[in-house]
């Protein structure tokens, strides 16, 4: 069943470049990476991305762990660790 959730997500970052979806075999935790998978596309299809990857979150009980510059999407996610002058910072 890992294997088919790894695709799913696979298929969903595949739409950016740089994104990709990783799962420790000895867990049950999914966590889904994405490298700025919005970083290419207009205000419309980031927010379509963005859906998609809440609904896998969702649907398979995954975490999913963005590191982006795109501000466009920050109202996506639940929680926010902005980097600032070399700390993480809460907020």
């Amino acid at each position: 069943m890992k294997s088919k959730i790894v695709l799913i997500a696979l298929a969903v970052l595949a739409i950016s470049a740089g994104s990709f979806a990783a799962v420790d075999p000895a867990s049950e935790v999914l966590l889904v990476t994405a490298i700025e998978p919005t970083a290419a596309l207009d205000s419309e299809r980031a927010r379509v991305v963005m859906d998609l990857l809440r609904q896998v979150a969702r649907d398979q009980r995954a975490a999913i762990l963005v590191v982006t510059h795109d501000e466009k999407i920050f109202d996506r996610f639940d929680r926010l660790i902005h980097l600032r002058d070399g700390r993480l910072v809460d907020s």
